[in-house]
C-alpha cells in the first residue's frame, strides 16, 4: 500500500498538463534518457504480457476492461512513440495530445525532480500513452498506469508452460540480494554461468494460432552495419549507480560463436534493469533479425524493435523470454502473422 501510495504521487507530480512550454531539444548524454529508454520497454513489456489475473483486485473493472481490450495497441504505442526531450522547464515532467503515436515532449528540468528510476519512467510513459487513444481523463489514464506497474504474474497461479525450459523457481530476488552479488568499488559485473536457449514460432490466421515449434528450422542474430552478432550470448549482473542492473551480452560473429569463449568488451550490450517489487525485467533489443525457413527456403527478416521480459529470481536465476513477429503471405494468398520467442534461461553468476 505505500509503495502505491508513493506511486501514486510522483506520478500525479510527473505526469501531464494542459499545456507545454518551448524549449529546445536536448543532445548529449544524460541518465534521465537513459531511465525513459529503460522505462519504455518495461512499460511496454509490462503491457503486452498483461494479464486480467495478474492485475490487482484494486482495479476497477472498466480500467481492467480497457487494459486487457488494448494492451498490444497501448505495447505498440509506447515502443513508437517518440521522446523529444527540451531543456526549459514546463508544467509537468511530460506533455502529450490525444492522438495516437504523438511525439511525447519531456523536460529535463522537470522530470529531474520527479523521475527516480526507470519504474517511475515507466509508469509516466503508460499514463502519456493512455492519452493517445482519445482519453483525456487524467485519472483513468493514472488507473492504468497503476494497474499495469503493480501487476504481477504469481497471482493467476499458473503452473509454468509446459514448453517454457528453464524456468526458475523460488520469489524474485530482492535488490539487496542482488547488490550482494556484486561488491561495489571492487566487482561491477558477474556473468551467468549457465545458459539454456529456445528458439520458436508459431503461424497465426484469423481463425487462430498454431502450437508452437521450432521444426522447420529457426534463426536469430543481431544485424548492424558491416556485423553480424549471432545468438551466443551471456546474461549479466551488474550495479548501475549502486543499483542492480540485468542485462545481455550478445556475442560477435568471430569472437564466441564456436564455443564458450569470453565475452568480449567490444560485444553488444542491452540492459534490461531490475525492478525490485515483483522481478520483472523489462528491455529493447534494436535491430534483431530473424533467419527462419519459409516455404522451403530460408527468409530473413529485420525486426526493428524486439521486447523482452523476464524475471531475476532468488538463487541467481533469470528467465527472459523475446516476442516478435512478421507479416507473411501463404501459397494460397491468405494473411498470416508468424509469431516468434525466444527463451533464455540463466543460472549462476560469476564474475
Amino acid at each position: 500500500m505505500i509503495l502505491h501510495i508513493i506511486r501514486s504521487a510522483s506520478l500525479a507530480m510527473a505526469c501531464c498538463g494542459l499545456t507545454a512550454l518551448a524549449g529546445t531539444e536536448g543532445h548529449g548524454g544524460d541518465t534521465l534518457r537513459f531511465q525513459f529508454e529503460e522505462g519504455r520497454g518495461y512499460a511496454a513489456a509490462l503491457a503486452m504480457e498483461a494479464k486480467a489475473c495478474s492485475l490487482g483486485n484494486d482495479v476497477r473493472p472498466e480500467v481492467k476492461d480497457w487494459i486487457m481490450t488494448n494492451k498490444l495497441h497501448l505495447a505498440s504505442d509506447i515502443q513508437d512513440s517518440q521522446h523529444v526531450w527540451i531543456t526549459d522547464p514546463q508544467a509537468t515532467c511530460a506533455f502529450t495530445q490525444t492522438k495516437g503515436k504523438y511525439p511525447i515532449t519531456l523536460s529535463f528540468v522537470t522530470c529531474r525532480s520527479g523521475i527516480q528510476d526507470s519504474l517511475d519512467a515507466a509508469q509516466l510513459l503508460i499514463h502519456e500513452s493512455v492519452h493517445h487513444f482519445d482519453i483525456v481523463d487524467e485519472s483513468f489514464a493514472d488507473e492504468v498506469a497503476i494497474a499495469l506497474t503493480t501487476t504481477d504474474p504469481r497471482r493467476c497461479n499458473e503452473p509454468p508452460p509446459a514448453d517454457s525450459m528453464g524456468q526458475c523457481t523460488g520469489q524474485p530476488m530482492s535488490e539487496s540480494e542482488a547488490v550482494s552479488r556484486l561488491q561495489p568499488g571492487r566487482v561491477n559485473r558477474a556473468f551467468s554461468t549457465a545458459i539454456r536457449q529456445k528458439l520458436e514460432f508459431r503461424d497465426c490466421y484469423i481463425s487462430g494460432c498454431g502450437s508452437w515449434s521450432s521444426k522447420d528450422g529457426v534463426d536469430f542474430a543481431f544485424d548492424v552495419p558491416g556485423t553480424l552478432y549471432f545468438r551466443t550470448l551471456w546474461i549479466y549482473l551488474r550495479l548501475v549507480n549502486n543499483r542492480p542492473q540485468v542485462g545481455i551480452r550478445w556475442a560477435k560473429s568471430g569472437s564466441s560463436w564456436w564455443g564458450a569463449i569470453n565475452p568480449r568488451e567490444d560485444d553488444v550490450i542491452s540492459d534490461c534493469g531490475v525492478v525490485t517489487k515483483n522481478g520483472v525485467l523489462g528491455c529493447r533489443v534494436p535491430e534483431l533479425s530473424v533467419m527462419h525457413t519459409w516455404q522451403g527456403k530460408w527468409r530473413f527478416d529485420r525486426i526493428p524493435t524486439t521486447q523482452f521480459i523476464g524475471t531475476l529470481h532468488e538463487g541467481d536465476c533469470v528467465d527472459l523470454v523475446g516476442r516478435y513477429s512478421v507479416n507473411l503471405v501463404d501459397e494460397h494468398g491468405n494473411s498470416l502473422r508468424r509469431e516468434f520467442r525466444w527463451i533464455i534461461n540463466g543460472k549462476g553468476f560469476m564474475n
